[in-house]
């Protein structure tokens, strides 16, 4: 498997809600969209959002929504399930190892650094 950073950049515009928690999810998209375009088939993914971690990592890979046709414990529509649709169908074909948080700026400099650059700018 390749690790390799994505960088999303985009001037994509949401339609509805702009909220944080839908740019997140957008921003998966694309980076599972750039991985298909480099022929990957296994990546990680790192985001700073909790959001997306814990939907991810806890809801939507178990399939529970849509099991439930898309609504919440509570019984409320999924709000952002057009962006967790659009993820599900990027993420087809390309399996995603890991969908880890990352909290610190550091841990984002010490993917980008060469290893013996680490050493001096992180500690």
């Amino acid at each position: 498997m390749l690790n390799m950073v994505l960088e999303v950049k985009s001037d994509e515009v949401l339609i509805g809600d702009q909220t944080i928690n839908r740019a997140a999810i957008r921003a998966a998209v694309q980076a599972l969209g750039q991985a298909r375009a480099e022929n990957l088939r296994e990546i990680r993914i790192f985001s700073d959002s909790d959001f997306l971690i814990t939907s991810v990592n806890q809801i939507y890979k178990s399939g529970l929504w849509q099991r439930t046709r898309w609504t919440t414990i509570t019984g409320q529509p999924v709000k952002n399930r057009q962006d967790f649709e659009d993820l599900l169908i990027a993420s087809t074909g390309i399996s995603v190892m890991h969908w880890r948080l990352l909290r610190l700026i550091r841990e984002i400099l010490a993917l980008r650094l060469p290893i013996d650059w680490r050493e001096r700018f992180i500690t």
